[in-house]
């Protein structure tokens, strides 16, 4: 071999060499970028977690309150049927008592 062609092999070898130096390079930038996207990521599911726990929590106390609505609604209306059955029984005895008065009447006028 001549030193010419020596010289080409080393310069292959070489420009190989660096072809896989340049490789490595953008591998560990890429798995650098991976990485702090990955944290990235990691954070965001701790957030999003956290804030599911709050609505979990939101949700469960407003099911409390809506309950409780429901059973004042509940009791509301109790009071309410009650208070118009009361209303219909006082004004059937009103009706009764006006039909006797009107009765007394007539049999004051036919004297």
């Amino acid at each position: 071999m001549t030193f010419e062609e020596i010289q080409k092999v080393i310069e292959g070898m070489l420009a190989v060499q660096r072809d896989i130096q340049e490789k490595q390079l953008k591998n560990t930038e890429t798995l650098d970028r991976l990485s702090n996207q990955q944290i990235k990521i990691d954070e965001t599911l701790d957030r999003l977690s956290i804030k599911i726990e709050n609505l979990t929590e939101n949700v469960s106390h407003l099911n409390v309150i809506s309950q409780r609505h429901q059973d004042r609604f509940a009791q509301f209306y109790g009071y309410h049927q009650t208070a118009e059955t009361d209303r219909l029984q006082l004004l059937e005895s009103q009706r009764r008592i006006e039909s006797r008065l009107d009765k007394i009447e007539g049999k004051l006028d036919a004297r």
